[in-house]
């Protein structure tokens, strides 16, 4: 895989040859510093795929605003925090019948972070399969433990939750992509409680509030901040510990 990804990226623009030689050393530190998740190494390679394709488009290739600026250490940082939150979610939550749905958004929650820090984007390739992927393991535990509660109260999150900020985006400058990683989140916490995902949007809030008071106190406060890894965070603070 790093082979190919590497002649894929030949013809490139700069950035992304830069990316892709970034990922695979990531991936090779990976099978070192990660045995418990062998699959997130699989997932950085499609990412790497995708974001190559994205450079070799014309736009992209000539400095558009896809171009990725994230350092090597960036992905291997990522990939640490999904296997320590995979660790965590074995050790805490491994008797809760939603488990795999939480190690399942602890993964794909824990990238679209990455990459909304490194790009101010949250892909729709990477947040709109997550969806189904979500729904399919909802309803494989409600056929294994008869919960269908559960399944319902987190697609009626969903929906409210992405009622909610489909207004934000209409009087906010808050994207779409926030709005739609909002409903896996919804999707993820509705499934244990609505008070679970009143406490996910609170302290996922409450944290970039602190941030961003910390940064205006330092100069460094910026017109956009990236909320992909805020919900990120509030999402597996609530899952694992409140």
């Amino acid at each position: 895989m790093s082979n190919r990804l590497l002649s894929r990226a030949a013809n490139a623009s700069p950035q992304t040859r830069r990316l892709a030689d970034a990922l695979v050393q990531a991936r090779s530190a990976g099978t070192q510093v990660s045995e418990l998740a062998p699959a997130t190494r699989s997932a950085l390679d499609q990412i790497a795929e995708a974001y190559i394709d994205r450079g070799m488009e014309p736009d992209v290739a000539n400095g558009g605003r896809r171009r990725v600026r994230m350092s090597r250490w960036g992905w291997i940082a990522a990939l640490a925090c999904i296997d320590v939150e995979l660790f965590l979610v074995i050790v805490r939550l491994n008797s809760d019948d939603q488990f795999i749905v939480y190690g399942y958004f602890a993964m794909v929650g824990t990238l679209l972070a990455a990459i909304d820090i490194a790009v101010m984007r949250l892909p729709d390739w990477l947040t709109l399969p997550s969806y189904p992927a979500i729904l399919a393991l909802l309803g494989l535990n409600a056929y294994w433990f008869g919960d269908d509660a559960a399944m319902a109260r987190a697609v009626e999150a969903a929906g409210v939750v992405l009622g909610l900020f489909l207004l934000l985006c209409l009087f906010t400058d808050t994207g779409l992509g926030d709005l739609k990683f909002a409903g896996l989140i919804a999707l993820t916490l509705g499934a244990r409680s609505w008070g679970s995902v009143v406490e996910g949007f609170v302290v996922a809030w409450g944290i970039a509030t602190v941030w961003g008071v910390v940064q205006l106190f330092r100069g460094r406060l910026t017109s956009r901040i990236p909320l992909g890894p805020y919900l990120t965070a509030g999402t597996m603070v609530t899952l694992l510990w409140l």
